[in-house]
């Protein structure tokens, strides 16, 4: 699921509450970069995960996919995700 922002803002967070499977989270700058990666685990209190409050450049996009699959397709932090193609005739919030 890739969710979309007008505007970039440092310290994103989301809260996979219920949320009843791990999920990988990458947060992208403007330019798609990826700032940082997180995992979120299956539990019902799960912890809050954040594009982090000291990141300077702010996360304008996040990327969540299953968890692991950042990993098994070698996908890491600094790496560039093309985002264009699914925003075609999306208005971001």
């Amino acid at each position: 699921m890739l969710f979309a922002y007008a505007a970039g803002r440092p310290g994103r967070k989301y809260w996979m509450k219920d949320c009843r499977i791990g999920l990988d989270i990458a947060f992208l700058d403007d330019a798609g970069r990826i700032l940082r990666l997180a995992r979120s685990r299956p539990r019902r209190d799960s912890p809050t995960r954040t594009s982090r409050g000291d990141v300077r450049r702010s996360s304008r996009y996040v990327l969540e996919t299953d968890a692991g699959w950042l990993g098994r397709h070698g996908v890491k932090e600094g790496d560039t995700v093309d985002v264009t193609r699914a925003l075609v005739g999306v208005e971001p919030r």
